[in-house]
């Protein structure tokens, strides 16, 4: 796979103005149609989701065979605490990969690294955000299928110094009544604006903007897939 070699969205000052006001643009029909369908076959087929969570102060990645592994009552008391963190506005449960394990390393992911850390996307995203300091970009994956959901927060890191979010939405079809939306808040906890995660849409946003990814309902056809990361001022 290789990836266009050139941005087909220009800086506008229009796109600039946007960011500077509201912390986040959404740019629809990010890539050309034939990548687009390569990163959302990659994401499909991809076997190294781990179940991640957060359970008695501690970050969880969790094998989902170990997970389906546990008894029906170990299952129930550690869903119990999942909910009980999230109704009090902290946790999160959903699929994610690192896509740093030996069999994640797949041509796709490769380049789909290299284009975001090439020096053309790295220097249009600090023309778009005025992040001058930005040198690098981390990737995750995820998959948030139904019953998934990530609760309010930013994504400030210290050691990491991200300056930029960005998600790269690839679901062949989604509906808003589905949930998982990347919904913004105020900084006290009023809901702002909403993107639903259309296939083929980039959202880059500050990682000082409040937001969450709403739960994604039991009658959602379809997992919500995604690419996800930081634009950030120290190297990977």
């Amino acid at each position: 796979m290789s990836l266009p070699n050139t941005l087909s969205i220009p800086v506008t000052e229009e796109l600039i103005t946007q960011y500077k006001q509201s912390g986040h643009i959404n740019l629809p029909r990010f890539f050309k149609p034939d990548f687009a369908e390569e990163l959302t076959g990659s994401l499909e087929q991809h076997d190294g989701y781990k179940l991640a969570t957060y359970i008695n102060n501690q970050v969880l990645n969790v094998p989902f065979s170990h997970w389906q592994n546990l008894s029906a009552q170990e299952k129930q008391s550690t869903h119990q605490q999942i909910m009980h963190n999230a109704s009090q506005g902290v946790g999160y449960l959903y699929g994610r990969s690192s896509l740093e394990t030996a069999g994640a390393q797949t041509s796709t992911y490769r380049a789909l690294s290299a284009w975001l850390n090439s020096a053309e996307v790295l220097a249009w995203v600090r023309q778009i955000t005025g992040a001058g300091d930005i040198c690098a970009a981390s990737l995750q994956a995820s998959r948030f299928s139904p019953g998934h959901f990530l609760t309010r927060h930013k994504d400030h890191h210290a050691t990491e110094q991200r300056r930029v979010a960005f998600v790269l939405n690839f679901n062949r079809e989604w509906h808003p009544d589905w949930g998982g939306l990347l919904q913004f808040y105020s900084q006290n906890g009023s809901p702002q604006k909403a993107w639903s995660p259309v296939h083929n849409s980039m959202n880059l946003f500050d990682v000082d903007r409040v937001h969450s990814v709403t739960y994604v309902t039991p009658f959602a056809r379809q997992p919500r897939f995604a690419f996800s990361g930081w634009f950030r001022a120290t190297p990977l």
